[in-house]
This record gives C-alpha cells, structure tokens and sequence, in this order.
C-alpha cells in the first residue's frame, strides 16, 4: 500500500471530505511509516504544504482552489 492510499483510508475511516492533510513519521531505520494526524484545517497559502503537495502531483494552486470550490459547492 503506498501512502496515498493509506491517508485515503484514514479519511474515509474518519469520514472527512474535501480539505485534509495527513501526516505521518517514518522510522528511518525501518522504513515503516506511523500516521501521526489528520488535519482538516491545513494552511492554504500559495507556499503551505497542502498546496505543494498537491502541486507535486501535478495539480496547481489556481486549479487546486477551483477543485476545493467545486466540491463545497456539491456537498
């Protein structure tokens, strides 16, 4: 299971929708991972780490924003 799938999960097991960030700790000698939280309140700047992770899979703030938007609107 890769990490993303993992934080899925636990948003799902929590029932949060749209706006989450969860963080884990790695133990380096192992290479295990601990989910640490789940935050439903991350910062949303331009430069915070919601925004860059999303903008490392490819998804860009404008279009990050739009997307969040969207699917307050729907709910």
């Amino acid at each position: 299971m890769i990490l993303r799938d993992f934080a899925e999960e636990s948003c799902h097991a929590l029932n949060i929708r749209g706006l989450c960030r969860v963080d884990f700790f790695v133990d380096q000698a192992t290479g295990k991972y601990y989910l640490n939280e789940l935050n439903t309140m991350p910062e949303l700047t331009l430069d915070s780490m919601f925004a860059s992770l999303w903008r490392a899979s490819g998804l860009e703030y404008p279009l990050l924003l739009d997307h969040l938007i969207e699917f307050a609107q729907k709910k």
